[in-house]
């Protein structure tokens, strides 16, 4: 789930269950609990800190997510980091 008008912040409350993932470009952090699964995702673009926050773990009612599945193995690492600019939220 991303809204890039918006931003966030997040504790980690057990730190003994929290994992740090890297995936291909290695250009993004998956926040991950060895109990739920990926909970967020991360990732520094320019100096600035951005996020995107995964809306299975949030609980929100009536929220679905988009069944269509997407491809982002094209892009060059640039397309993805400025995608991710552009669409996910800010970290502070």
């Amino acid at each position: 789930m991303s809204d890039s008008g918006s931003s966030f912040s997040f504790k980690i409350n057990n730190p003994s269950d929290h994992v740090i993932v890297q995936h291909g470009h290695k250009t993004a952090d998956f926040h991950e609990c060895k109990n739920c699964g990926t909970a967020f995702v991360s990732c520094q673009i320019d100096g600035d800190n951005y996020g995107v926050i995964n809306a299975k773990v949030m609980g929100l009612k009536g929220y679905s997510i988009d069944s269509v599945l997407k491809d982002y193995s094209t892009e060059t690492i640039s397309m993805r980091l400025a995608r991710r600019k552009k669409n996910w939220c800010k970290l502070y």
